[in-house]
């Protein structure tokens, strides 16, 4: 088990920070927060997070600062539906995630089938200028009319 602390931008939905660590604790929190100060250039005005105790020590208010720190509503996951819905479509979209060999090396062709995998359906869902604002997926999907897989 893995704890995965993740920053959105409830404006665009986007996900902008990432920390996958051992437990959920402060300095997760901060390394997410980090992770989308770098993906976005600057701090947000303000973090929603639940109301764990690790969220809501000294050590992340300073942290995040100047952004402010905002407590979720306790049993309310609305509060945070942005982030809650992205964790939704992420079990909806993504392949399981299961590593699976008996050996070494059948373990990292596992990791990396999930790895290209993932890349590759984020890939084809990213809207491109090129083809005029549409992903390459959305383009595929109207020039054929059906899904179709061609393997070479």
């Amino acid at each position: 088990m893995f704890n995965i602390e993740v920053v959105s931008d409830p404006a665009t939905n986007a996900t902008v920070g990432v920390n996958v660590s051992d437990v959920e604790d402060a300095t997760a929190v901060l390394a997410a927060f980090e992770h989308g100060k770098e993906t976005t250039g600057g701090p947000p005005l303000a973090l929603t997070l639940d109301n764990k105790a690790p969220n809501l020590s000294p050590a992340v208010a300073e942290g995040i600062a100047p952004a402010e720190l905002h407590r979720a509503t306790p049993g309310r996951g609305q509060a945070k539906a942005p982030l809650e819905g992205a964790f939704g479509l992420f079990r909806q979209t993504a392949p399981p995630l299961v590593v699976s060999g008996r050996t070494p090396r059948e373990r990292a062709r596992s990791y990396l089938e999930l790895l290209f995998v993932t890349w590759a359906w984020a890939r084809n869902g990213r809207p491109r200028r090129r083809l005029g604002g549409r992903s390459p997926a959305q383009v595929y999907t109207a020039l054929l009319g059906y899904p179709w897989v061609t393997v070479s």
